[in-house]
């Protein structure tokens, strides 16, 4: 079986699982070939070998340049004026019109031709979408191409009717969602004769590379907190920081450690300094898979104050270490927080609530053992990436000659 994966942007640091998912897909006998609608997110020589790799055979779309854009449109409004004029006018319809939106849908249709050409080109009929869904349904009314997505949430629930998640269901050959919760999402804004089409397969991380070890001795005795995601109003941050000033007011020492950068930062670091834990309150920017699993030996718990996810894959990271987890008691998380016994859920936008998850923890070593351990069986049972790309691959399969061409 042969696919291409449409991705708004590979290699991408704060995407890495998908490369791990296209890497396990071709394991498991599924021969992937990428399409970024992005370039890289850093310069070549700042990524690793798969990451290369991976660069040096992918389409990036951005890059074609505006004379090679112009003969793609050019090239199939002369070859198939129906199907083009179609598509045009479909992009349209889906921007309602409206000023702001007619902008955007018309730059996802030029992008579209460039993607079903290049899948022309490749020979092939089958095309699955991560981040580029808007694209990828143009594309599936232009050519005869059979389009399916994973959608991720929770962006693409905040506002279904203009992210036309109704419209991408039902055009779709299938819709692949992350959690239970992702699943209920779509079903709820998508016509039931449609429902049969969404799958549920979650993603997964590499059981061996973030393997279960020892906690390092420290020479301090400060309970180290770790977060893993990028600095931005939905991954609430800022509850962190006000519960971190809530256990040095009770004497506790305690540090967090903020893995990621964004555009919350300078915010971030203005509430330390205003709460006075500015030295309690790490800013450690992006660091790699390796970088990652040496702060992770380093931590005592993994924290996340989330207003809106997904299902995050740090968090499994962190489980598969060894760590037992506190987090927002939202939308597809339950599903990999078992509240109380592979870690502590919490009413999210909560600080004190936060703090209490923390000190209880930080003053009961033995169950935040047996929550570690809960939580890598967890993973290894239910989030290895091995056997969810195998569960991926068969998903493919079974969807391989349905749905819309």
């Amino acid at each position: 079986m042969r696919i291409a994966y449409l991705i708004s942007q590979v290699p991408a640091i704060n995407h890495t699982y998908i490369l791990g998912e296209i890497q396990g897909l071709r394991k498991h006998g599924v021969a992937v070939d990428t399409i970024s609608i992005n370039a890289p997110d850093r310069p070549l020589s700042e990524l690793n070998d798969a990451e290369k790799a991976e660069q040096a055979g992918t389409f990036y779309v951005k890059q074609r340049g505006a004379v090679a854009t112009a003969v793609a449109h050019l090239s199939l409004l002369l070859r198939a004026p129906l199907r083009y004029l179609g598509g045009l006018a479909f992009a349209l319809r889906m921007s309602g019109f409206t000023p702001g939106e007619v902008p955007r849908w018309l730059l996802f249709f030029v992008q579209a031709v460039l993607v079903g050409q290049q899948v022309g080109r490749l020979g092939l009929n089958r095309l699955h979408v991560h981040y580029a869904s808007s694209v990828g349904l143009l594309v599936g009314r232009v050519f005869p191409i059979r389009v399916s997505h994973t959608i991720h949430g929770s962006g693409e629930f905040e506002n279904p009717r203009a992210f036309r998640l109704r419209e991408k269901t039902h055009y779709a050959q299938m819709i692949c969602t992350i959690s239970r919760f992702g699943r209920s999402q779509v079903w709820r804004f998508s016509d039931p004769e449609d429902w049969g089409k969404v799958e549920v397969c979650p993603l997964g991380v590499d059981v061996r590379r973030f393997q279960q070890l020892e906690r390092r001795s420290r020479e301090d005795d400060v309970f180290e907190l770790i977060t893993v995601g990028q600095l931005a109003p939905a991954k609430g941050q800022h509850i962190m920081v006000e519960a971190v000033s809530l256990l040095r007011r009770r004497g506790m020492p305690v540090r967090l450690r903020l893995v990621g950068d964004g555009g919350m930062r300078r915010s971030l670091e203005e509430q330390a300094r205003r709460l006075g834990v500015e030295t309690d309150v790490v800013f450690a920017g992006f660091r790699n898979n390796s970088q990652l699993a040496d702060l992770y030996r380093d931590a005592d718990v993994f924290v996340m104050s989330s207003f809106a996810e997904g299902l995050p894959v740090a968090m499994m990271e962190a489980m598969a270490m060894g760590l037992p987890c506190i987090a927002s008691r939202i939308t597809g998380i339950p599903e990999l927080v078992v509240d109380g016994e592979t870690g502590i859920l919490v009413t999210p936008s909560d600080a004190g609530e936060l703090a209490a998850a923390v000190e209880r923890l930080r003053n009961d070593r033995e169950l935040r053992l047996q929550m570690g351990e809960a939580g890598r069986r967890k993973v290894e049972r239910e989030y290895n990436i091995e056997t969810n790309t195998a569960r991926l691959a068969e998903i493919l399969r079974q969807h391989e000659c349905t749905g819309p061409a």
